[in-house]
């Protein structure tokens, strides 16, 4: 049998209907089962027989991996985001890199929008207050009338504005490879857009030209009363100063999926402010999505290794 490694704990729970198809295919599925970045040791015996990997954001697969696992084929990517694969090193040793670009589309968009509404209502913090035996009337403010900034307006962003257009708010966006839609958004540079946006959201892709896009100087830039939502990756966003402004109420709230460290036992001083609200790096895992694009890496990975050219290939 052609042998896959998952690098993902949750594919075996989250994605039954890839399994059953790739079992069909005669793909016998080596899990890994614990939490955070895959440990390569421990599949040791097996590595030379594995030919493809499908993987989550926790590992990175570049040179040494590669090196490892000698036969490897095809590295799927479960999700849109690639930063934690050398997509380069791969296309120099022929292996081919996939994605599933479209799969957690709507479910990152409707998070976005949920997490959006519950740092502006202030939810998670009244929760607290009452958790706490408290009874704080706390005002939140409404989103009619406000102007939503998007950082990067790729597919998932243009959702958002679409979930966004019955409240009645107007659109701006700053990216380098602008897209036309339906959605009217103003295109604007970045400066302008800090300083214009009454909410920030950030759909920026994860790569070295982004990290540290949003540092001290850009948060000076923005409204007291403006919020930050970064849906991107961690170092898009300077932690720190980030920190620093949301202590010093710079700026009115933040709110973030993800961080520079994530996993188990990764923490942030962000999370002991009541202005922020962090969640696990969850806003792409729904039940759907989750589901399709388990099915969609699975069918790459066996058009791959019964020698298809398979859908969804990351050029380098």
């Amino acid at each position: 049998m052609r042998k896959l490694l998952i690098a993902m704990p949750v594919f075996k729970e989250r994605c039954p209907d890839a399994l059953e198809l790739l079992r069909k295919h005669g793909v016998e599925c080596i899990f890994q089962n614990t939490q955070g970045p895959v440990c390569l040791d421990d599949y040791e015996d097996q590595l030379e027989e594995i030919e493809a990997v499908i993987t989550g954001t926790e590992s990175f697969w570049g040179a040494e991996e590669m090196d490892r696992i000698k036969n490897l084929k095809i590295i799927a990517r479960f999700g849109v985001g690639y930063d934690n694969v050398d997509v380069k090193e791969a296309a120099r040793r022929g292996i081919i890199c996939t994605n599933a670009p479209d799969g957690n589309r709507n479910a990152v968009a409707e998070f976005t929008v949920a997490l959006l509404l519950s740092l502006i209502k202030r939810i998670p913090e009244s929760y607290n207050i009452l958790k706490q035996g408290g009874w704080a009337k706390i005002q939140g403010i409404e989103l009619k009338d406000k102007t939503v900034g998007f950082i990067g307006f790729g597919a998932i962003a243009r959702r958002v504005a679409e979930l966004l257009v019955p409240f009645n708010v107007r659109f701006i966006a700053y990216d380098p490879f602008p897209r036309s839609g339906e959605i009217p958004v103003q295109m604007v540079t970045l400066p302008a857009l800090l300083k214009e946006s009454d909410i920030v959201l950030i759909h920026a892709a994860g790569i070295p030209e982004t990290q540290n896009l949003i540092c001290e100087r850009e948060l000076k830039l923005m409204k007291p009363s403006a919020y930050l939502i970064n849906m991107s990756r961690g170092g898009v966003v300077n932690e720190q100063d980030l920190y620093n402004a949301l202590q010093k109420k710079q700026i009115a709230g933040a709110a973030s999926d993800v961080f520079v460290n994530e996993g188990p036992g990764a923490s942030s001083q962000l999370l002991e402010l009541d202005n922020f609200i962090g969640t696990c790096h969850i806003a792409g895992g729904s039940v759907e999505a989750s589901s399709k694009i388990g099915l969609t890496v699975s069918k790459a990975v066996i058009d791959v290794l019964e020698g298809r050219t398979p859908q969804n290939i990351i050029q380098p």
